[in-house]
């Protein structure tokens, strides 16, 4: 199925401007017929992103009002589709109107939007349309969503500063290496000294720079645009690529709690939905972003379905810690398995909050000293010389 974005006259003789799935134009044109339309124009739409989680919290908090409220589901959702101020969401919503208005369910509409809708919302949507609780459904999606995207933001606060102290690090040195060191290299060879260690690194490294500076940060930016790329082409590369975050000092535990806390959330969300256990573990496992942690997922999954419990399932593959495990236990034993997993979620966002903060704690006296140490090797590297050149012809006058 492909977008296309098509312009149609309408029995009454409106022209009417939209954006539809079909397979091809002929299936469009069939598609528009059966609504009163025919078919004046139609183009493929681009490739687009999708809708950012703040953009769904917000689509599901709205249609969560409007349901709410008494609004039928297709007038609620033109409501919503309306209110939109880009084109981008606006598109993704009335795609999801008009599936509806040819007779889909609102879940499998959103399923075809893949790019739009994860697997999550889709399996939540779902559950909530089975069980006649829509409403309530997409008012625990919002809540998630924008617990999700407000820890995102703290994490991506927490390190803004210590990138932008890096950055600054970064090109003082390149700047100084690049521009006022080979200035200074011929005064450094007139005084006739001999050069200590550190000088001569200095100017080792200012050499290289001024030679390969160019081709070394063209390969580092087409080596950071590439490798995500090269990732989705190889999932040994991606596999790789997130065995070595989880293995990062600091980094690898902060993004470990954080992964287990989306996914002990969605869990949560679809158990109390009444979405089988097998089912609901298969959609949580397309939360997770990490490989390594989705395959031992998969794996759980693989013992659960031959007849293991949902902790021993996890205890056999070793990505939950022993405090998760036993809240695990406790939760099956005493049948309230939901609830153990939102008190899982919650204590590993604490935690994701408290290690960012202990993290930024420690890397702003680390960048600092970092660019305190580098900047006294450069000032010294080059003053040491001329100071005991200075001191030798003062001694001999």
């Amino acid at each position: 199925m492909r977008r296309y974005r098509f312009r149609a006259v309408h029995t009454d003789g409106r022209v009417v401007h939209g954006v539809r799935q079909a397979a091809n134009d002929a299936a469009l044109a069939q598609r528009l017929a059966r609504n009163g339309l025919t078919l004046l124009r139609a183009r493929p739409c681009r490739a687009t992103r999708g809708l950012t989680a703040s953009e769904q919290a917000e689509w599901c908090f709205h249609l969560e009002q409007l349901l709410r409220a008494g609004v039928p589901l297709l007038d609620a959702l033109g409501s919503v589709r309306d209110a939109q101020d880009h084109r981008r969401p606006r598109d993704a919503m009335a795609m999801l109107v008009d599936a509806v208005h040819d007779g889909q369910r609102l879940s499998e509409a959103m399923a075809a939007q893949a790019e739009s809708f994860s697997p999550l919302l889709c399996g939540l949507v779902q559950a909530g349309e089975t069980a006649g609780e829509l409403a309530s459904t997409l008012a625990r999606l919002a809540d998630s969503l924008r617990r999700d995207e407000a820890l995102r933001a703290h994490l991506r606060k927490s390190l803004l500063y210590p990138a932008f102290v890096l950055v600054l690090v970064l090109l003082v040195a390149a700047l100084m290496l690049t521009q006022v060191v080979p200035q200074l290299a011929d005064l450094l060879a007139s005084t006739g000294e001999s050069l200590p260690w550190s000088t001569q690194a200095l100017l080792a490294t200012s050499a290289l720079l001024q030679q390969y500076g160019a081709p070394l940060a063209v390969a580092g930016l087409a080596l950071a645009i590439g490798l995500p790329w090269l990732a989705r082409q190889w999932p040994w590369l991606a596999t790789a690529r997130d065995q070595l975050a989880l293995r990062l000092p600091l980094w690898g535990p902060l993004q470990h709690k954080r992964e287990l806390a989306r996914f002990a959330e969605a869990l949560a969300m679809l158990s109390a939905s009444g979405v089988p256990l097998l089912d609901a573990l298969r959609v949580g496992e397309a939360v997770i972003d990490n490989q390594v942690l989705r395959h031992g997922v998969s794996l759980a999954r693989r013992h659960i379905a031959n007849g293991s419990g949902l902790s021993d399932g996890f205890a056999a593959v070793g990505i939950l810690p022993p405090l998760a495990l036993r809240m695990l236990r406790v939760g099956e034993s005493s049948g309230e398995l939901a609830r153990a997993l939102a008190q899982v979620s919650d204590s590993y966002q604490r935690e994701v909050r408290l290690a960012s903060e202990r993290l930024l704690t420690l890397l702003e006296p680390t960048l600092t000293v970092l660019l305190g140490g580098l900047l006294l090797w450069m000032v010294s590297a080059v003053l040491g010389p001329v100071y005991s050149a200075l001191t030798r012809l003062g001694a001999s006058a």
